[in-house]
Parts: structure tokens; C-alpha cells; sequence
């Protein structure tokens, strides 16, 4: 009998354990959006872009938005933060073309991968300064997502190989030297 019951006391915990850890629902974003929806931001950002026009974000972007990328240390922020990056990029390269390669939505979030040319000539703003133009093009591609609510991009982040937009811009790596 205790046999029996040394068996059967962990088969009723483990029992009991099993049904109170049923698997909760997992809750959908609330904004679901549709792939017309994405596509039609989407434009708007390519239009903001690759013509220049700053007065579009505040229609596109919330006032809050957190911006994040590859190249900079620390998020940027707001409205400031999209013209910063934006005049930044365009400065380095006036003629700087983005494209969208392809696209995916979930729930509310929607994920490129994108294309982006140019020819630096322009400052590279860096955050330890301006680097002088060079003249040369590049060619480079990325990924980037966008969270979406109530129809504005609240965050952004974009990934991509600055390495090797800068390798195409003419830049070489030195080591450090020895004595640094």
C-alpha cells in the first residue's frame, strides 16, 4: 500500500500542475494591420525619403517615435530625431534612393527588407564628427521595422552594414596602433 501511495501522490501533483498551467491565449495586438494599410505608409515613408519632404512626418510619425539604428549609438527621439537622421542622410547624399524590397505585416508591426543608393557628396556626419565627402557611390541593403498605432510609425529601427556602405564610399579600416 505505501508503495501505492508514494506512486500515486506525485501522479495527482503532477496532475494538478498540468491543468492549472493551461496555455493562456496569446493576446493580438490591437491594431491589426492590413497589407494595403502597410503598403500605403510605406509609400508615405519612401516619399518623405527619397523626396526630401520633412513636412511629411509629423502626418506619418507620432510625436513620440523611437527611432534605432545600426549607425547610432543611442535611440533617437521624436520628431527631431526622423529630420536629424533624415537631413543627415540626405546631406551625405543628396541623391539617396530607398527602396523597399519586399514587406511583411504582423498584427501591428510591419517588417522590410529595402535597397538603399546614393553617392556621398556631402559631410558624413559621424558622432565624433563630420567626415568629408568622397565622391564615390554606394549600394547597400537592410532591415527595418516599423510598430504602428492608430495609424503612425511610433517606432522605427533599422538595421544594416555600415561597414560595407563605407567600404563602397572609399573608407579604409586602420588598426589601432600599438601604442594606443
Amino acid at each position: 500500500m505505501r508503495k501505492l501511495i508514494i506512486i500515486i501522490i506525485p501522479l495527482i501533483i503532477l496532475l494538478c500542475f498540468a491543468f492549472s498551467c493551461k496555455q493562456q491565449p496569446v493576446e493580438e495586438p490591437e491594431e491589426q494591420l492590413t497589407r494595403e494599410e502597410a503598403k500605403t505608409l510605406l509609400d508615405n515613408v519612401l516619399t518623405i525619403w527619397n523626396g526630401g519632404k520633412l513636412d511629411l512626418i509629423e502626418k506619418h510619425y507620432a510625436s513620440d517615435v523611437i527611432l534605432k539604428t545600426s549607425v547610432m549609438p543611442q535611440p533617437s527621439k521624436g520628431y527631431e530625431g526622423i529630420r536629424t537622421w533624415l537631413n543627415s542622410s540626405l546631406t551625405s547624399a543628396p541623391d539617396h534612393h530607398l527602396a523597399f524590397n519586399e514587406f511583411y505585416v504582423e498584427g501591428n508591426v510591419i517588417f522590410t527588407r529595402w535597397t538603399a543608393t546614393g553617392t556621398n557628396t556631402g559631410p558624413l556626419s559621424t558622432p565624433s564628427g563630420e567626415i568629408p565627402a568622397t565622391g564615390r557611390s554606394f549600394s547597400i541593403s537592410g532591415l527595418s521595422f516599423y510598430r504602428i498605432e492608430n495609424g503612425l510609425i511610433t517606432e522605427q529601427e533599422v538595421v544594416f552594414n555600415a561597414l560595407d556602405m563605407l567600404m563602397q564610399m572609399g573608407f579604409t579600416m586602420v588598426p589601432p596602433s600599438e601604442e594606443e
